[in-house]
């Protein structure tokens, strides 16, 4: 109902038109600007911007600033634009490089920030060109995401964003730790820009390290490289919040994978863990193999198109055949000929643990194996989950029968306590009657004592 009367009041105000809220932010009128409040709330602020031609007018928040260039009107304004769906405002979009909101179709303050109250995830529209989906990432972090504390996925993915995106996400999170200011951001993804690279990834990696409520990042093709994977793996140590982490397509050698598996080592939260189309080949695939042997965390595996051959399969084979946690592993894209995965099928007999495998079918005699393999975990996961299901089943029956006895037993106290009250009130009656007999008996007696005293005065008096 608030919605729709929000989006009423909306058309209301914009001429009853379905896009008169968009002529509007076309307008050439003084913007509006809306920063963040000084008590970072996530409440916004509404203020004037200066006129076009009178300079720079930027936002006083701190550690976060941002400018407006002298002489734009329809640009200048740092406010997010209207949702694709009035009614269900769950997707923020900014159409352009930084949208703006005119004066004169603007609604006031508190009913702009109520609207926007519930945003959930953060996402960027169609842009014309990577610099302007910069600006426009840019913009969002330092104005939308800088005010709005209830946003929990965050996805600029495949826009050709620059490593200022990168370092802008690290000073918020930086400052929202220094400042101690409570926020929701849990998802982020960044998958297939490039151009961030190390150098935008830095900051971001750093402040994430202290950040304990981040639990999804996806770094697919951003151009990490082993430096990068080193940085990464200072952020996984010991961390206890994030649980998945894609970097796929990054260009990491043996000697990243090397800093991932000695933070893996420290690591217990981590349940994904995404390395597909690296270049750590085997050497790599055996750093990870003794990595895995250390963690009793990691649920899930991806090692596709990693040039995984016959010698690498070998220590994966032999790692997973003591180790007890990892139940999805994707091999897809390597380079084993069938006498490796037929090795590397009698290496996992042992595994009871691994209910899906991802790989390229090779000769029928090893693919069947594995599946046979893996069919026979899952059947036993199945059977041990309905067993633990059954125990927790009939602990629970033995509870409701215990609670059926202590109930039927509440219920005879309760008649015994009543029948207690009664005989007690009636004893109390009983007591109370001859106690007014005796009181009556005694009166009696001190009458007739009274007047035999005075029969006896009377004759010696006589």
């Amino acid at each position: 109902i608030f919605s729709y009367l929000c989006s009423s009041l909306l058309l209301f105000a914009c001429g009853g038109k379905h896009d008169g809220l968009d002529e509007c932010l076309s307008k050439s009128q003084p913007p509006l600007l809306l920063s963040p409040s000084p008590a970072m709330s996530g409440s916004f602020a509404l203020a004037r911007s200066a006129p076009s031609g009178a300079g720079r007018a930027s936002s006083t928040s701190p550690g976060l600033s941002l400018s407006l260039p002298a002489g734009s009107s329809a640009k200048g304004a740092l406010v997010p634009s209207r949702p694709k769906t009035m009614t269900s405002p769950n997707y923020l979009h900014h159409k352009e490089a930084i949208p703006s909101l005119t004066s004169k179709a603007a609604p006031p303050a508190p009913f702009y920030a109520q609207f926007y109250a519930h945003l959930e995830t953060l996402r960027l529209g169609p842009q014309e060109t990577p610099v302007k989906a910069t600006r426009a990432a840019v913009s969002a972090v330092e104005t939308t995401l800088f005010t709005q504390n209830s946003i929990v996925c965050v996805d600029f993915s495949d826009k050709g964003l620059g490593p200022v995106v990168g370092e802008a996400l690290g000073q918020l999170l930086e400052f929202k730790r220094e400042h101690k200011v409570k926020h929701s951001l849990q998802v982020l993804i960044l998958d297939s820009n490039p151009k961030i690279g190390v150098k935008g990834m830095a900051p971001l990696l750093k402040a994430l390290a202290t950040d304990c409520l981040v639990t999804t990042l996806h770094l697919e093709q951003v151009s990490l490289g082993d430096p990068g994977a080193e940085l990464l793996s200072q952020t996984l140590r010991g961390h206890p919040s994030l649980t998945h982490v894609n970097i796929a397509s990054n260009g990491i050698t043996e000697v990243g994978v090397q800093a991932l598996a000695d933070a893996m080592r420290e690591n217990s939260a981590l349940l994904f863990l995404g390395l597909s189309f690296n270049k750590f080949r085997d050497p790599g695939t055996k750093l990870l193999a003794r990595a895995l042997e250390g963690n009793q965390g990691l649920v899930s595996l991806e090692l596709a198109g990693c040039g995984v051959t016959d010698e690498g399969l070998s220590f994966l084979g032999l790692s997973l055949s003591g180790q007890s946690t990892l139940k999805d592993l994707n091999l897809l894209h390597n380079h084993c000929s069938d006498k490796g995965m037929l090795a590397f099928s009698d290496l996992l007999v042992r595994n009871l643990t691994l209910t899906s495998l991802r790989f390229t079918p090779s000769d029928h005699v090893s693919t069947q194996r594995l599946k046979n393999i893996v069919k026979r975990n899952r059947r036993e996961r199945q059977e041990s989950e309905t067993r633990q299901l059954e125990k927790v089943v009939m602990r629970l029956s033995f509870q409701q029968y215990k609670l059926e006895q202590a109930q039927t037993s509440l219920k005879e106290h309760q008649k015994v306590n009543v029948e207690l009250t009664e005989q007690a009130s009636r004893a109390e009656v009983e007591f109370n009657n001859t106690k007014a007999d005796l009181l009556r008996r005694m009166k009696d007696v001190q009458t007739s004592i009274g007047y035999a005293v005075s029969a006896a005065t009377e004759g010696e008096r006589r």
